[in-house]
């Protein structure tokens, strides 16, 4: 069994902010995701999902009907906050719907080997709040679902070496399920924000136990990652081209060119450093203005 690459993990984390039909807990080849994107990226009044563009999103598209791995795989256990779900009718959990997007990718969907759990980034009003909440609480309830996911949707076929990812605050979900669950053998943040101090306090054994098996791969100029701490292992940082919005620079797609591979790697730009600095001094402020 080979195991996705950095890049392809990248390339679903940019999927998974397709806007899929309702699916229920249904199963979507590739072939059939690729046939959706084909169809609705072809309409005039295309309205794209998050910040990438068309052609953006007819990048992914490409990469992946070019990628003979990637094409073998299958989309799982999607979960949406559109829609209700049976499992939380009665379980054990703050919320009865998921706040958040996620879905599992796997090589074989009777017996998979290689499962990757790919959770999406901030995409709703709830999960802004949420955001805030990251800065002092333990446990947000967007964490206490991401976590409710890996341990309990997914059965026991999808076994205990599961890898999670996500952009952004996606993310973030992954390192937190990479904490917290005994499940979760490494995890993969694209340009994802960090944790709380107050995680990193009531947790350092567990983080330095995990630490090597987690990655943070960030553009050299995105703005969301230095937020919080950064408990990655390892940490790259991606030249992304130039002359695009400021906004931009968070667009999970710049990292990735045409052939799907990760553009040149370079050191962290001069706008992280600066928040990152800006950050250790003012962080406590905030805390104590929330807090109260």
């Amino acid at each position: 069994m080979t195991k996705l690459s950095y890049e392809q993990i990248a390339v679903l984390d940019n999927l998974i902010y397709w806007d899929f039909p309702k699916s229920g807990t249904g199963t979507w080849t590739m072939e059939r995701i690729l046939m959706d994107m084909e169809r609705k990226l072809n309409l005039k009044n295309f309205e794209s999902p998050n910040m990438m563009s068309r052609d953006d999103w007819i990048k992914i598209k490409n990469i992946i009907k070019n990628d003979k791995q990637l094409m073998n795989y299958t989309m799982v256990e999607y979960r949406d906050p559109s829609q209700k779900y049976p499992e939380l009718e009665n379980a054990n959990t703050s919320l009865d719907f998921y706040p958040m997007r996620v879905a599992t990718f796997v090589d074989n969907v009777e017996n998979p080997e290689d499962v990757n759990v790919v959770f999406r980034g901030t995409s709703s009003s709830f999960e802004w709040k949420d955001n805030l909440q990251l800065l002092y609480l333990p446990e947000t309830l967007v964490q206490e679902m991401s976590l409710y996911y890996v341990d309990n949707v997914l059965d026991e076929r999808y076994g205990n070496s599961i890898h999670t990812s996500g952009h952004s605050k996606g993310g973030n979900n992954a390192f937190y399920t990479a904490l917290f669950s005994n499940r979760v053998s490494t995890a993969f943040s694209l340009d994802g924000v960090g944790v709380s101090q107050e995680i990193i306090e009531n947790n350092r054994e567990r983080i330095d136990e995990i630490r090597p098996y987690l990655t943070l791969v960030s553009a050299e100029e995105d703005y969301v990652n230095p937020l919080l701490n950064n408990i990655a292992g390892k940490t790259i940082y991606i030249e992304i081209e130039e002359g695009r919005d400021f906004t931009q620079n968070h667009n999970p797609s710049l990292i990735l060119n045409e052939d799907g591979k990760f553009n040149k790697e370079v050191e962290q730009g001069e706008l992280g450093k600066f928040l990152m600095q800006y950050l250790i001094n003012y962080i406590p402020l905030i805390l104590i203005i929330f807090k109260g």
